[in-house]
């Protein structure tokens, strides 16, 4: 079980090693032909500044200056608490081929059209489920679009009509589970969940029912058969499923997976101008590194 990714130094680490693992895979009899030519260079280290989903150092250089974007603003106007909503409905559920389908202008509509006008910040995200067994296509693997958000300057009572308006219209991925559920957090832990919600796809699920107690009448004996509400079972994704989610991401630029309102604008706005302003910096500077050291290289008398 990997450990959440609510700190920066573990978001750093796991989507490092996700990297890493993505990076042997590439080069490994299976992987070696997945990704064209386009996918590499999205994938690397050089063309990180374009901020694509799918590139994990822009992920990382992303999720600094939206903390410390959040962190300012919210000590700025003291806001004390936030809520963290987690929206996932049954209407979002695809088969992972799919998945690329999935269009962010009307993700982003129907975050507001239960959220509304507030102040909030927040990212679509897939959940990878290798195995959906509640589904009559349930041994194909699915992609499951999802929404985290961090909203505030609004009350409890309001969330809590929110979800339970939601919840009467909307069904959720798993059966017997809620679409939208809520967390009230204060500042710090909020911090937190910024760094989760802007996480990559670091797991992979399946799922099962919970089990109820059934009564013999006719022996009293209690025995237990499957419900209807079902759990997820989680596990670390696997190198294969990490190239397929790959995939299915595409070329989607982070800003288009990345939605906002009210004073969350202006955290959104603030993050993807100075993170690509950072990764371009970086890049010049190991541009500069590389040519001086081949000059240097060049200059160097070779020993007869």
């Amino acid at each position: 079980m990997r450990k959440p990714v609510i700190t920066l130094d573990e978001f750093d680490k796991q989507h490092s090693e996700l990297d890493d693992t993505l990076r042997r895979y590439r080069v490994s009899k299976l992987g070696r032909h997945i990704f064209n030519p386009r996918m590499k260079k999205h994938l690397s280290l050089r063309r990180a500044e374009s901020l694509k989903a799918i590139n994990a150092v822009s992920r990382m250089a992303l999720v600094r200056v939206l903390y410390e974007g959040a962190q300012a603003l919210w000590e700025r106007e003291e806001i004390g608490k936030l809520f963290f909503v987690t929206l996932i409905s049954q209407k979002f559920s695809v088969t992972l081929d799919q998945a690329n389908r999935f269009k962010t202008a009307e993700g982003r509509a129907w975050i507001k059209s239960i959220i509304g006008d507030g102040d909030y910040i927040g990212f679509w995200e897939i959940a990878y489920y290798y195995r959906s067994p509640f589904l009559k296509a349930g041994h194909k693997p699915h992609a499951v679009w999802h929404a985290h958000l961090l909203t505030w300057n609004v009350t409890e009572p309001d969330v809590i009509k929110q979800r339970d308006r939601t919840n009467k219209a909307e069904l959720a991925f798993l059966p017997g589970r809620d679409a939208f559920h809520y967390r009230a957090l204060s500042r710090r832990q909020a911090l937190g969940r910024v760094i989760y919600m802007a996480k990559g796809c670091l797991s992979e699920y399946t799922a099962y029912p919970l089990s109820r107690d059934v009564i013999d009448p006719a022996t009293g004996e209690i025995f237990k058969v499957p419900g209807t509400t079902w759990m997820n079972r989680k596990r670390p994704i696997r190198p294969g499923s990490i190239a397929r989610v790959t995939l299915a991401m595409g070329s989607r630029p982070l800003r288009s997976l990345c939605f906002a309102s009210g004073a969350g604008k202006d955290i959104k706005s603030v993050a993807f101008k100075t993170a690509r302003r950072a990764l371009r910096k970086q890049r010049v500077c190991r541009d500069k590194a590389i040519r001086e050291a081949v000059t240097a290289a060049n200059l160097t008398p070779t020993k007869r």
